[in-house]
């Protein structure tokens, strides 16, 4: 039997997305998304949780194009591992795990700006389009 590895997160943006290349010159960038938990006034009872969750690609050039802090995001993804430079006590690499994101769905819209609607987003045969004739 195969084991799962997926998330999902439903929260705001803390800041806006910035735009960072991988070292083969892949696009990607850093959602910090805050989930609230606990529910009414009493702040005692309430926490903030926040998540840092990588996008890459398609994904990511969207997210950098529509995406401002406060906007309300679905986040749809899987957890990764990778080495990291330093050692523990024993001298052996120590491992991160961190989360990547397979779908970002937009929800709502941040306080004070114009929720854009799904009628406003490119198509996939539009980006594709416009990234063949980009690079033609």
């Amino acid at each position: 039997m195969s084991g799962i590895n997926k998330f999902f997160l439903i929260g705001r943006l803390g800041q806006t997305p910035t735009r960072m290349e991988t070292k083969k010159g892949g696009v990607f960038c850093r959602l910090s998304i805050a989930i609230n938990e606990g529910a009414g006034n009493d702040e005692s009872r309430r926490k903030t949780n926040w998540f840092s969750v990588h996008v890459f690609g398609h994904q990511a050039e969207l997210a950098l194009q529509y995406l401002n802090k406060g906007r309300e995001v679905c986040v749809e993804g899987h957890f990764d591992n990778a080495p990291t430079e330093a050692l523990d006590a024993s001298g052996k690499k120590l491992w991160r795990t961190w989360f990547r994101a397979d779908r970002v769905t937009f929800l709502g819209s941040a306080s004070g700006s114009r929720e854009v609607s799904m009628d406003e987003l490119p198509t996939f045969e539009e980006v594709e389009h416009s990234e063949t004739t980009a690079h033609a």
